[in-house]
């Protein structure tokens, strides 16, 4: 073989390792975070009461725990690639009641967004409590928050999104 086609080969071979290297890179999202809109708002019923940021927070918690065992994970800081949820608490309504159960009704809007602020998708969910015997305190809400969180793990769209990056 001579020097010239000793060349040819090499430069056929790097060519070739470098075709299949930027074919081999995985452009899955890396991971996401999770924010949520902020609020003065508070639920109210009687003398009990709750923050919607603390519900929201508790929200983004449960989420975060729920996608982790799901194998997506939550980066600290948006990156290339990487998913932006945003939460926002739209309502929680309770509801005392003597001959029907009393309970809890929350409802949020779940959008993604990528790293650049483009729209991937949005949904709005619901969770409830109905749960007689505790009636409505803190503790149905947080019940119903892991219903909501349940809502959301069920929408296929939404892993689909978090493993890929798109619909």
């Amino acid at each position: 073989m001579t020097n010239h086609s000793m060349k040819l080969i090499l430069m056929a071979v790097l060519v070739f390792s470098a075709v299949a290297a930027a074919q081999s890179q995985d452009t899955r999202p890396s991971g996401y975070v999770v924010s949520y809109v902020k609020s003065d708002r508070q639920w109210r019923i009687g003398v009990q009461h709750q923050k919607y940021n603390q519900i929201s927070q508790d929200f983004e918690d449960k989420l975060t725990t729920a996608l982790n065992a799901k194998g997506l994970h939550q980066t600290p800081f948006l990156e290339s690639g990487c998913c932006l949820i945003t939460i926002e608490l739209l309502e929680v309504t309770g509801h005392q009641a003597v001959f029907h159960k009393p309970g809890i009704d929350l409802s949020a809007s779940v959008t993604v967004t990528d790293a650049s602020g483009k729209f991937i998708y949005a949904k709005g969910y619901r969770g409830e409590n109905r749960v007689f015997w505790r009636g409505v305190t803190p503790v149905a809400i947080r019940d119903a928050v892991s219903d909501m969180v349940g809502n959301v793990m069920a929408d296929e769209n939404v892993t689909r999104v978090l493993a890929t990056g798109k619909l």
